[in-house]
């Protein structure tokens, strides 16, 4: 009990000096939304230890994980173009390293979401397949939203800075998209490959059980049991 605890206390302390680092002059944000910011990170960390435990010649993985690092790292700026530009490289390169994609793959976005529903085509997948196009298409309106080409340079400017800043209400509500996406995203890698999460965590249960939310480590303990 005292080995398991010290190393649990090692993945907390972990995400403190992470947090603290991204956001260390931003110190009133994060303690205004701590708690959804480690929810954010411990799905972020799961992520993270599956990719370490894969195919080291796929770099799909480790854009994936360089992704959430840039979003986290865009809330400082509150701009939405920075955020939903990250957020959606996030969305894609984690489709990519879900279908193990190749580093030359030059797949569009639409085959994509195609190959990843006829790969998993399952009730629950499909749903999930669907919340991550969804969330692919806000991205997009978010980036290509405001263009307007026949202004002066300078008005378009003042125009993009006048509409691209988010407000405290709209920043709970990214965080809260962001969040629910990293624990989505962590249920379809439970429901659709768990002997990989198991071989990522092998001899390490106590820090999965700690990543995931108690929903999804309990539906992973099923699966698991049936390999």
């Amino acid at each position: 009990m005292i080995e398991l605890h010290r190393d649990l206390s090692s993945v907390k302390d972990d995400i403190e000096k992470y947090l603290n680092l991204i956001f260390q002059n931003n110190k009133e944000f994060l303690d205004n939304n701590d708690k959804i910011l480690r929810s954010i990170v411990k799905n972020f960390l799961f992520l993270r230890q599956i990719d370490f435990c894969g195919n080291e010649e796929l770099h799909y993985g480790k854009c994936m994980i360089f992704d959430v690092h840039l979003t986290l790292h865009s809330l400082n700026y509150h701009s939405k173009k920075f955020f939903f530009t990250s957020y959606r490289s996030f969305i894609e390169n984690s489709l990519r390293f879900i279908l193990n994609f190749s580093d030359n793959d030059e797949t569009g976005i639409r085959d994509i979401f195609k190959k990843v529903r006829e790969k998993y085509s399952d009730e629950i997948s499909a749903r999930l397949v669907n919340y991550f196009n969804g969330e692919y298409g806000k991205c997009c309106n978010a980036v290509h939203s405001n263009i307007k080409s026949n202004i002066a340079i300078y008005e378009y400017y003042v125009d993009f800075l006048e509409n691209d800043k988010i407000d405290q209400i709209e920043m709970k509500k990214i965080l809260n998209q962001f969040s629910k996406f990293l624990q989505e995203l962590s249920l379809f890698w439970v429901v659709n490959e768990s002997e990989r999460i198991d071989s990522a965590f092998y001899k390490e249960k106590y820090k999965l059980r700690y990543l995931l939310s108690e929903k999804n480590y309990a539906l992973f303990k099923q699966k698991s049991s049936a390999i």
